[in-house]
């Protein structure tokens, strides 16, 4: 009954696990978004259009806003990355855990077995020779009454 617990207990774990590890997927593929949609607005920007430009409001400011809103996301997601990451590993570190216990209450269970096959064979050997006292007994019962 333990054991089944655990077992179901640890399926759990590893579903789990396979939602972290997908989490962990989406968070890398959006930092590599990020990054590369970075790349783009820094090679984008005209450096001498903001600098002979008439306007108060420029294409390379609205750039700039955006790689400044883009950064912190990035720094969240390297930290989400980083919190997911710590996350898997204790998951898996459970998933051992529980593998271990699942392990020991099998070789326990086994033991058992074992212990009570051996003791059932012993109660009846016991029977065997108790049988095999008594038939002596009455053999050697027969054996005086005949002399």
């Amino acid at each position: 009954m333990i054991r089944q617990y655990l077992i179901s207990y640890k399926q759990e774990f590893m579903e789990k696990r396979i939602d972290t590890i997908q989490s962990l997927h989406k968070i890398e593929l959006k930092i590599k978004e990020n990054i590369e949609f970075l790349r783009l607005i820094e090679n984008s920007q005209d450096k001498v259009y903001d600098s002979f430009s008439p306007h108060n409001y420029s294409v390379n400011n609205t750039n700039y806003i955006k790689m400044k809103c883009l950064k912190k996301e990035n720094e969240s997601l390297q930290k989400a990355l980083s919190d997911t990451k710590t996350e898997i590993e204790e998951i898996e570190k459970k998933i051992k855990d529980l593998d271990a216990m699942i392990q020991y209450l099998n070789h326990t269970a086994k033991e058992e077995m074992e212990y009570k096959k051996s003791q059932e064979k012993k109660i009846e050997r016991k029977i065997e020779l108790e049988n095999e006292l008594q038939e002596f007994h009455l053999s050697l019962l027969e054996h005086e009454e005949s002399e």
